[in-house]
């Protein structure tokens, strides 16, 4: 082939050089829309406080946390006295946003031309100071109940998972959120989404408020949720390959934004199996660190409890097998008889039997120091 015939096909030649160029000048614009930080206008909005802001009528794309909080907080126009409405228009929002120093080059506003903002006449408990609103956990159980408001609406969103983990809940609202969190039923209705792959930690929800079975704003807000739980920690360094024992564990409260990071919340789970690795003082204590021993050995004679009409029965017997915790091992009473039951490793030279385990074939009780 002649150099003439290579510089024809080159990658580098004048042809193929301009295709390049109109592509990447074809494929920019949808890249940085598809990438851009945007503000999206809503046809309707409700708000609560004295000020429309723009978490009120907008929700925000591609935003990081700081710049989300910021932007979200940045006031629109006043809002309409209680039980009035107004109009803001798509102009007002950029006007707003271009005066407390957004650049409208980098952020796309889009959405409805105008957004019809009323203001329900309910009455709303002033914000905290500070902030953040922490929500406290109350006694009573008031999920779903007449009456709840937004807030106990987010709580109950989280709080099933929770509880189902043994935890108490937590929750941080961001400043933003607060003028809509009072809002109640059943003047409204709540459906509460995730917009964020996270279960706990800084969330990001979007709420859709309804009335009349309408759509009248959809909110976005970031939430701080964790969980309080008692948990099993190391008292004191354990050693690889070490048994624990009852001096090296204790029980306390720690809070958690991840499922996972909670431990072992019963100690006896713990006590007397052996440590993988090496476990610091003050670390949570999980099962993975830890490898089955044997509890109960084949031979020892062992502390048998049982709850017999309302009683706690504490006898002994003669094992017959070999058991870690939470194994169901073969026992033989010594008192003569011989007669053999199947009870549940607890402990170190400790077992219990259930209730089905607890009489022999005719029904009689088994456990010496009870009425047979």
């Amino acid at each position: 082939m002649s150099c003439k015939e290579c510089s024809q096909v080159s990658l580098f030649s004048r042809p193929v050089r301009r295709a390049a160029m109109i592509a990447l000048c074809l494929l920019a614009p949808a890249y940085a829309a598809a990438h851009a930080e945007s503000v999206r206008a809503w046809p309707t909005a409700v708000v609560v406080d004295d000020d429309i802001r723009v978490a009120d009528v907008c929700m925000l794309q591609g935003f990081d946390a700081e710049a989300h909080e910021r932007v979200t907080a940045i006031v629109v126009a006043p809002a309409p006295k209680p039980g009035g409405s107004s109009l803001v228009h798509l102009d007002d929002i950029r006007s707003a946003l271009v005066r407390n120093g957004v650049n409208l080059a980098t952020v796309i506003v889009k959405g409805a031309s105008r957004c019809a903002v009323t203001r329900p006449g309910v009455a709303v408990r002033p914000a905290s100071p500070g902030g953040a609103d922490r929500v406290p956990e109350q006694a009573s159980d008031d999920r779903n109940a007449p009456g709840r408001t937004l807030r106990q609406a987010v709580r109950d969103f989280f709080r099933e998972q929770v509880e189902r983990a043994g935890g108490t809940l937590n929750l941080t609202f961001g400043r933003t959120a607060k003028p809509v969190l009072d809002l109640s039923e059943p003047e409204f209705e709540f459906v509460v989404r995730r917009r964020s792959g996270r279960t706990l930690g800084m969330v990001s929800l979007e709420v859709v408020v309804r009335r009349q079975g309408k759509t009248v704003q959809v909110v976005p807000m970031v939430v701080t949720a964790s969980f309080t739980k008692p948990v099993v920690v190391a008292q004191r360094s354990i050693n690889a390959k070490a048994t624990v024992s009852p001096q090296d564990v204790q029980v306390v409260d720690m809070t958690f934004t991840q499922f996972n990071q909670a431990g072992l919340s019963d100690p006896a789970r713990a006590i007397g199996q052996r440590a993988r690795r090496f476990i610091a003082a003050g670390e949570t204590i999980h099962l993975r660190q830890l490898e089955p021993v044997p509890l109960v050995h084949r031979g020892q004679i062992v502390d048998v409890h049982a709850m017999v009409g309302g009683v706690r029965v504490v006898t002994s017997a003669k094992a017959m097998q070999s058991g870690a915790y939470g194994d169901v091992i073969e026992l033989r009473s010594h008192d003569g008889k011989r007669r053999t039951i199947s009870a549940v490793v607890t402990g170190p030279r400790r077992v219990e039997v259930r209730p089905a385990g607890a009489k022999d074939r005719d029904g009689g009780i088994l456990l010496a120091g009870a009425a047979e």
